[in-house]
């Protein structure tokens, strides 16, 4: 984030961090000063807008809000000199833009947006012009994150223009780049936002580490990662489609965090999900006290120019040694070095995550059943737990826990389990509540995950999360939002119009998913499908290349975007031992 570039005046008084300091076309800035969370993320009406409040996510709040527009950047690439595409923020048709160098002959406009030159981190600090006049030889800019005062109308300050025989000079302390314009006009240039490339690899020999628990079990269940051919294939993607696969993740976790908090205070809206009635109380528990939580995959949909949320992985691991490990090391194995891996700061993340929040415990790494992904899956969270240097212990169905007279959870060194990660789907935890004697002297799955004194990741509230019956709510909740697919509780006949698809609310990797083309003398629901365990979403077509059909996994990591992988499919609904392959960004 650009640093804060206050300059103190004793004659003014600053306003504290969040205060509205001024507003310019009914979009407020808001103080900067003495940020507390300089990495936090800002929202307007579900769009990601950027990191509390530097100069950028104003600029991008105002576009959304004044000018209906919308742009995407890396937040490792920030510069919008270097890369703005501003489009429509519905419907996402590309605009076309104009750059102009300062002292140019070209004169600045109200509603450009004026670029200093970089700082020596990379981030440009950025303004929006308000008003010209040549005559008088100034400018006025509406800005976030230089001062913290109130502004003295609808803008910040006022710059100097100078015109030297017809070339324009905006003056300021610091040196200024440019301006950039934008135009109502539609860009209709073609970019090729995704292409699939094949490429002939170097061989594969000795690649995976089997001295290592997770890669050598990894490696006798590879067959759903394209590894084994002599002509390899990535994604290549352009830096800008990218980062809004990035910044789509990242607001569909907000929204779906949104529609969680609706759904958790709302006794009908629980009792859509069929979750029964006796963990309501568990669930509002687990929501107010403990809103931890790691990470979550997105199942995106995508066309080369638009990208939609099919349903939300809260509570799986699923492709997560893959987006860790596995890719990375088969890119340098094979020599796909073009450009840069999507998931590089994956595996960083979640160690970073555990040696901050695992400090102070045992992490207890808690496998369902003796499945050899559920294994390596296990092995690959105590590998993040180690590097992190975290006390960690693994136990697979319960093994080696013991219940205390006073109820108690000890692991075998007699030591309080209090922080789990587990791979236990929270459904079968339930199912084992409701149908197990919680009071023998044998530790239940209830005893461990429905125990109030053990921190859980995932948290009991991620299974209203990752239930499918998440998508209606949030679709009601922002049903104009381009991430947004359709969807319903009933089979409407506005979705009854078009091809849709039937999901059971419950359904993993592809199960119990039906597809309704329009047309389709069968359309109706099939008996297998019981009423009310059902949602009804619109149909979104998916490009195709070479026979497959891609989907992405895209991972949202404590509310970061941290990367996604391709699954390719033949089929148009996507399962488990649908192919992976690696995303790569290029400029």
């Amino acid at each position: 984030m650009e640093g804060n570039m206050q300059k103190l005046n004793p004659d003014k008084d600053l306003l504290a961090y969040g205060e509205v300091q001024g507003s310019y076309e009914n979009t407020e800035c808001m103080s900067n000063y003495d940020h507390p969370h300089p990495s936090d993320y800002n929202f307007y009406n579900g769009f990601f807008t950027g990191l509390k409040y530097d100069s950028l996510e104003y600029i991008r709040r105002w576009c959304q809000n004044s000018q209906k527009l919308n742009f995407f950047t890396l937040l490792s690439k920030p510069s919008i000199w270097e890369n703005f595409l501003p489009e429509g923020l519905y419907n996402e048709t590309p605009v076309k833009v104009s750059k102009f160098l300062n002292k140019s002959h070209y004169y600045p406009k109200k509603n450009n947006i004026l670029v200093w030159k970089t700082d020596t981190l990379g981030y440009e600090h950025l303004a929006i012009i308000t008003e010209v006049s040549i005559e008088l030889g100034y400018i006025r800019i509406a800005e976030q994150n230089k001062h913290f005062y109130k502004w003295p109308g609808d803008y910040s300050r006022e710059l100097k223009l100078l015109n030297n025989h017809g070339c324009y000079d905006i003056q300021d302390e610091q040196e200024i780049f440019g301006w950039i314009e934008m135009s109502d006009e539609p860009n209709e240039n073609f970019i090729e936002n995704v292409r699939k490339v094949h490429f002939n690899a170097k061989p594969l020999d000795d690649w995976v580490d089997m001295n290592d628990p997770a890669e050598s079990l990894f490696f006798t269940d590879a067959g759903n990662l394209g590894i084994s051919k002599d002509v390899l294939e990535y994604y290549e993607m352009t830096e800008n489609f990218a980062a809004k696969i990035l910044t789509g993740s990242v607001e569909l976790n907000y929204m779906s965090l949104k529609a969680t908090e609706k759904v958790v205070g709302s006794d009908e809206l629980l009792g859509r999900f069929m979750i029964p009635e006796v963990f309501w109380p568990m669930i509002r528990r687990s929501w107010e006290e403990r809103k931890d939580y790691l990470s979550g995959r997105l199942d995106l949909a995508f066309d080369g120019k638009s990208v939609k949320m099919i349903e939300y992985n809260a509570d799986s691991a699923g492709i997560f040694i893959e987006s860790g490990l596995i890719i990375e090391k088969w890119a340098k194995a094979t020599g796909c070095d073009v450009g840069i891996e999507t998931c590089s700061g994956f595996h960083k993340a979640f160690v970073d995550f555990w040696r901050d929040y695992g400090k102070n415990s045992r992490v207890h790494v808690l496998i369902d059943n003796e499945d050899i992904e559920e294994l390596y899956m296990g092995k690959y969270m105590c590998r993040i737990l180690k590097e992190a240097g975290i006390d960690h212990i693994e136990s697979i169905k319960n093994s080696g826990l013991s219940k205390l007279p006073n109820g108690t959870i000890v692991d075998s060194d007699n030591i309080p389990v209090t922080l789990v990660w587990k791979t236990w789907n929270w459904n079968t935890i339930l199912k084992d509540f409701l149908t197990q004697d919680q009071n023998t002297e044998k530790v239940t799955l209830a005893n461990v995950f429905l125990n109030p004194n053990i921190n859980i990741i995932e948290p009991l509230w991620k299974n209203v999360t990752t239930n499918k019956s998440l998508m209606p709510v949030i679709y009601e909740m922002f049903p104009n939002h381009p991430r947004v697919l359709k969807t319903a509780f009933e089979l409407t006949e506005d979705i009854r119009k078009k091809s849709y698809v039937v999901k059971l609310i419950t359904g993993r990797q592809g199960q119990n998913v039906k597809i309704v083309q329009v047309g389709d003398e069968n359309n109706e629901e099939e008996e297998k499908y019981e009423k009310n365990v059902n949602v009804y979403q619109e149909f979104f077509k998916l490009p195709v290349f070479d026979g497959y059909m891609p989907i992405l996994g895209s991972w949202v990591v404590r509310g970061q975007a941290q990367g996604f992988l391709a699954r390719d499919s033949r089929e148009l609904i996507t399962e488990y031992y649908s192919c992976l392959l690696p995303c790569r960004v290029v400029s």
